[in-house]
């Protein structure tokens, strides 16, 4: 939670809604909301997701000053949490910029069918945890090959719970994924389950900038395995390679899953995106991509 202080006090205030909530209603509180003059809350159609998370923004607004400006900021805005936004707030004023629900042109986006490798398996009649085992094994052989042919200084895998985060950086830290003299490289994990001070330190060692010396050597590719909803509002820079091994299941996980690669700042270049996909999920998938070709914006109801 970082404090910037120019002049006389406190004058500008970045940090999550759970620990303002914390330092707010320590017994001694570090600061006071009674001189806010304005708030911007990122992502904010997450906290409607989130009932801890909404009660943290419903308490802080509680305690604003009532001439405190509010500034709601979100990348997806479905139709739903807009007419509650509106319906909470009368008076707000809905700004809609240019761009809403589409991705960076010039995207490359590259899908891989994971259905074949799973075929034998699901002749036989599976049992559920087979065939989930035999999906999650169908990934993991994509993900190789991906990251073997496709080499990348910085790679980010999203998946969408803490169990398949830890199971894909074991997978990996045990895969001889890069051959022919090439360095190992560093697997690291962002998940709920893992203290704070780790993800940070993990967050901070995927993202620490590479120092181009062509007198030193080079350090080896860094993968960060991150689950969807940590992965949310942060900014990679240097990030080259995002990789969906669970496919979003609607639109508005599938634009905060690749808008992570738009996200980035690869020296002007966008990062390749690679979603792998099964059965069901390779037409819609098309589809999506089809939009983005198109430039069209995408439904997220």
């Amino acid at each position: 939670m970082p404090l910037l202080r120019m002049g006389n006090g406190l004058e500008l205030l970045v940090a999550t809604l759970g620990r303002l909530r914390a330092h707010l209603e320590a017994p001694t509180p570090s600061f006071s909301l009674a001189g806010t003059v304005a708030v911007v809350c990122e992502d904010f159609e997450t906290l409607y997701e989130d009932r801890e998370l909404l009660e943290s923004y419903e308490r802080l607004r509680a305690g604003l000053p009532s001439n405190c400006s509010i500034t709601l900021v979100t990348s997806t805005l479905s139709d739903s949490i807009k007419q509650r936004v509106l319906n909470e707030i009368p008076n707000i004023k809905v700004l809609e910029v240019p761009g809403l629900h589409r991705n960076s042109p010039g995207l490359r986006h590259t899908l891989v069918d994971c259905s074949s490798h799973r075929a034998l398996l699901t002749s036989v009649g599976p049992s559920r945890r087979q065939a989930r085992e035999a999906a999650f094994d169908a990934r993991m052989e994509a993900l190789g090959e991906r990251l073997h042919a496709q080499p990348a200084r910085q790679t980010l895998v999203v998946v969408n719970t803490m169990e398949t985060c830890e199971r894909v950086e074991v997978a990996l830290k045990e895969l001889s994924i890069l051959g022919g003299g090439r360095r190992r490289p560093r697997v690291l994990a962002f998940h709920g389950r893992m203290a704070p001070e780790k993800r940070q330190a993990a967050l901070h060692a995927f993202a620490r900038p590479v120092k181009k010396d062509p007198t030193l050597r080079a350090p080896p590719p860094r993968i960060l395995v991150a689950t969807d909803r940590l992965s949310r509002g942060i900014d990679l820079p240097g990030t080259d390679h995002v990789i969906l091994f669970d496919f979003p299941r609607d639109g508005a996980e599938y634009l905060r899953r690749v808008g992570l690669a738009s996200r980035g700042d690869l020296d002007g270049k966008i990062p390749a995106v690679t979603s792998f996909v099964f059965d069901e999920q390779v037409a819609f998938a098309h589809a999506l991509l089809n939009l983005d070709e198109s430039g069209k914006s995408i439904s997220i109801e």
